[in-house]
């Protein structure tokens, strides 16, 4: 592949046949149109192909602007495996759905595996048929882990969410006070942080565990987030604001809950005054559970669901 020009160059216009990046988000995503700094984070990782030199980024975009396209498509046009890194089970599994109804193998290594099952993971990555592999933190740092993706010759690692380097990451989350390190022995050609939520202190920290002291371009659009509206609702009792909402406002939707408990009470409650299909989700449900609620909200048109922060980022 001939190495991309200046992304800010390329028109909507541009024959898909001379555009082998605009080609594949058509045909593989069902993209018409990437944006110009999509395009730009793009090219960043595909330079990687050509450049002598270890190329790192950090990217900023708002929630919705196309973040996860920005890794998976030049997974598939890069000459080796590429690694994304997730904060949370909830979110690995949520993209190994998407990916696979595009008709994306890839692998996925997440914690309590049973031999057999890692070792199709690793013959998925080992014959080419797996370009994109899913993890997160605390499996990234484990010895075994490590050492087959530096077998594997990684292309890119991108750690996705990545201000959870600086939220989580010095509080319960220590493992990633260890990417670092872990790029250090995977050895990638490129490396990628990308979020939708930093401040300028945020972003700093990132750089800080993520690159340490090497350089790194920024590529950033406006992260204010039209599409997500913040409202206070005043109530003499939440329990009854609770229904009229889960009832009023369009479905599926999301009730967080700090606690285990607390999101097996609300569902109790919205099941059993509403009539609403609700199912609840947390932490400590099994592997088989949370797939099972995982796959039922997502193909759900009226679902209502209450969860911990394990489901996502609240």
């Amino acid at each position: 592949m001939e190495r991309l020009l200046n992304p800010m160059d390329q028109t909507e216009d541009e024959p898909a046949e001379n555009d082998p990046v605009a080609s594949l988000a058509h045909s593989q995503f069902g993209i018409d149109y990437l944006f110009p700094l999509q395009r730009m984070a793009i090219a960043n990782i595909l330079d990687g192909m050509d450049s002598g030199e270890k190329l790192r980024q950090l990217v900023l975009f708002p929630t919705g602007f196309g973040k996860s396209l920005c890794f998976q498509l030049p997974a598939l046009l890069a000459p080796g495996p590429s690694v994304v890194v997730y904060p949370l089970l909830a979110l690995m599994n949520d993209q190994e759905r998407s990916l696979e109804k595009r008709g994306i193998p890839c692998a996925v290594f997440r914690g309590g595996m049973e031999d057999e099952e890692r070792r199709l993971q690793q013959q998925a990555v080992r014959s080419g048929k797996a370009r994109i592999i899913i993890t997160n933190p605390e499996c990234l740092a484990t010895p075994r882990l490590r050492s087959f993706l530096a077998e594997v010759k990684i292309f890119h690692l991108a750690i996705d969410e990545a201000h959870c380097v600086s939220e989580w990451g010095e509080t319960f989350r220590p493992s990633y006070l260890e990417l670092s390190a872990c790029i250090e022995a995977i050895q990638p050609k490129v490396v990628s942080a990308f979020t939708a939520t930093a401040s300028p202190t945020v972003a700093k920290a990132i750089a800080r565990y993520i690159f340490g002291t090497e350089a790194f371009s920024l590529v950033t659009a406006d992260i204010d987030k039209p599409n997500i509206r913040y409202s206070i609702e005043p109530t003499l009792c939440p329990a009854h604001t609770l229904l009229r909402l889960v009832t009023e406002k369009p479905k599926p939707l999301i009730v967080f809950d700090q606690s285990r408990n607390g999101v097996r009470e609300v569902c109790g409650i919205i099941r059993e005054n509403t009539g609403l299909d609700a199912k609840f989700y947390h932490a400590g449900l099994s592997r088989e559970e949370k797939n099972a609620v995982e796959a039922w909200f997502m193909e759900s048109t009226d679902g209502v669901l209450t969860a911990t922060c394990a489901y996502g980022i609240p």
